[in-house]
């Protein structure tokens, strides 16, 4: 498998839309397009960054999807609560 497949699998395996991984190493979504096809070829730091790029964004993905997780039971916990108090 060479660079291209590699970072397109790996990019849509994580489910990174590929305008932020362009983005996240300072380039197009046109241009990781082209990489992606093969038709721009890349050196060994460059693969590096993008799959550093796309694990990075997939990990903040995931905090945030966490972090919604957490709050929106705080929020239903602390509405549950008030709801208690009130019936008092």
């Amino acid at each position: 498998m060479n660079f291209a497949e590699k970072i397109k699998n790996r990019r849509r395996a994580l489910q990174v839309p590929q305008d932020h991984a362009a983005v996240e190493v300072d380039r197009t979504q046109t241009w990781l397009c082209r990489v992606e096809r093969g038709v721009i070829p890349i050196d060994e730091q460059m693969f590096n960054r993008l799959i550093l790029a796309i694990d990075r964004i997939a990990a903040r993905n995931r905090a945030i999807e966490d972090a919604k997780c957490q709050a929106t039971a705080q929020v239903v916990k602390q509405f549950e609560n008030h709801e208690l108090d009130e019936k008092r």
